[in-house]
């Protein structure tokens, strides 16, 4: 579990730090504050896969050299972005720099003399690739991966993720949370258009593709089998809300406690006082609510500063946190 991530010069956030973070981590505030950022942060800061990680933070920014010197402050494709997250084991510190501020001999001594421990350096092409790496760059949090809410070119195949969630005999639950949603529902099945897998809804009337059966839906479903196919990891979701009808998104919290309670650490924006409600909702117990934290988030001349809530001074503190979100 991420227990905390600094961050030093990525896009609109020139500094900031974000500490004790729970198994259920919910980041609020207005637009601008930063919440995405954090969130990419976390990825870049400590993900295995640099070159996944680069591709899906810069896709969030296409402008000019494929969304590249958007990684810097005001977009200047110059300097270096620092992250360091911190488990209850270790310390972890990536390094993400412009390809033309850094020779590799340069980078690589300055990797040495780091005072956080093992860094992790990734310059970035024009292109937006990875141009080198560090000798040390094993040493990653595990299983740290973000959701996209949609199918795209950057996203886990939705049937990959099926077969990974059956294979952890988590299917029967997955089709509970879409029965609640979709009336005369059978079952949910993987099936094949020539040598193209694709998961689909079943009815009595007939069968249905995931993608064809409403954003919502859709979206529930890939939500539902990303923490479903994971035995552990940390996830980072952007609004899950998104798109949702009320009842979805009481489903939604179901399935995002319901990973909690496995063990995967969930760091989330949100702008959906429904989304607090119904994830509160699903904390039953003292020892469920001490897992979930809150945080409030301000971006004033690039500092980022914080107000962190407990699980029990949401509760306390709801009337505030929706003037924060209305």
């Amino acid at each position: 579990m991420i227990n905390s991530i600094e961050i030093k010069n990525f896009r609109g956030i020139n500094e900031g730090k974000l500490e004790n973070l729970t198994p259920l981590t919910i980041l609020v505030g207005a637009n601008g504050c930063g919440k995405s950022t954090v969130l990419q942060s976390l990825l870049l800061g400590a993900s295995a896969d640099q070159d996944e990680a680069l591709r899906w933070v810069m896709s969030k920014r296409l402008e000019g050299n494929h969304g590249a010197e958007w990684l810097f402050p005001n977009g200047l494709f110059r300097g270096r972005s620092e992250f360091v997250a911190y488990t209850p084991e270790k310390c972890v510190t990536t390094l993400v720099a412009a390809d033309l501020s850094f020779e590799v001999q340069s980078m690589e001594k300055m990797i040495v003399s780091g005072n956080n421990g093992p860094y992790t350096a990734v310059g970035v092409g024009l292109d937006g690739s990875a141009k080198f790496r560090s000798a040390l760059q094993e040493h990653y949090i595990p299983n740290v991966f973000h959701i996209e809410p949609n199918d795209s070119s950057l996203s886990v195949p939705l049937y990959t993720l099926f077969q990974d969630a059956v294979k952890l005999g988590r299917r029967d639950g997955i089709r509970e949370v879409i029965q609640t949603l979709v009336p005369g529902l059978k079952d949910i099945i993987l099936l094949a258009s020539g040598d193209r897998p694709y998961v689909a809804l079943e009815y009595s009337t007939g069968i249905v593709p995931v993608l064809h059966s409403g954003e919502g839906i859709s979206q529930l479903v890939r939500e539902s089998l990303e923490l479903a196919s994971r035995p552990d990891g940390v996830a980072l979701m952007e609004e899950p809300e998104t798109n949702k009808h009320p009842a979805a998104i009481f489903q939604t919290a179901k399935v995002i406690f319901a990973a909690v309670r496995r063990g995967i650490q969930v760091i989330l924006s949100t702008h959906s006082l429904e989304l607090i409600d119904a994830l509160m909702e699903q904390a039953v117990t003292k020892e469920e609510l001490a897992m979930v934290s809150l945080f409030k988030l301000q971006l004033r001349n690039g500092c980022l500063q914080t107000y962190r809530m407990d699980g029990k001074s949401i509760v306390i503190e709801r009337f505030d946190i929706e003037e924060d979100l209305r």
